[in-house]
């Protein structure tokens, strides 16, 4: 058996948390991220805001953190040893799209 010593680091950088876009710890703009980290899996999630949706008077940072903070609470309660990324952003995703007001944006 191999056992590896190594760890594994984590580092972001974005605009300053001073900056008028900004809301939160996990939004950079119109970019969301999430990091969850317990006993059974490491998960990192990165949405890039498409700023182009304003010229239709669509804020993309609503789409970005919703699937994001959709793929957080996801990524905590699954309670799986492995989680598929495509089935996690399609199960966020899907959830974006039950909501009373869908959200546009990519």
């Amino acid at each position: 058996a191999v056992v590896s010593t190594q760890s594994t680091g984590c580092a972001c950088s974005g605009v300053p948390r001073t900056h008028p876009c900004n809301v939160g710890p996990a939004h950079f703009g119109d970019d969301a991220f999430f990091i969850v980290e317990n006993d059974k899996r490491s998960v990192i999630g990165i949405a890039d805001g498409v700023g182009g949706w304003r010229r239709y008077d669509v804020d993309p940072s609503k789409f970005t953190r919703s699937l994001m903070n959709n793929c957080e609470r996801i990524a905590r309660s699954t309670t799986t040893d492995v989680l598929n990324p495509v089935g996690l952003l399609q199960r966020a995703y899907e959830q974006m799209m039950h909501l009373k007001s869908p959200l546009l944006g990519s």
